[in-house]
């Protein structure tokens, strides 16, 4: 999973290429873990591996609506 098409849609460069920066230094647990400790306060799918990076992207996708 990557995030070009999130990473696209952020207007200002300075703001992509540092998000880019973070998301390219991110520890290596971001892209496999799931994103809840507890199994709790998130949705099913994002309790198993790579829930951190679905519940990642689907946050970017709130905020866009917002």
């Amino acid at each position: 999973m990557n995030f070009e098409e999130e990473l696209n849609k952020i207007q200002d460069e300075e703001i992509r290429n540092l998000t880019k920066e973070c998301l390219d230094n991110a520890p290596p647990h971001f892209w496999y873990r799931p994103a809840s400790s507890t199994g709790r306060y998130h949705a099913p799918e994002e309790n198993k591996e790579g829930g951190l990076v679905l519940h990642t992207k689907r946050v970017c996708r709130v905020g866009e609506i917002l």
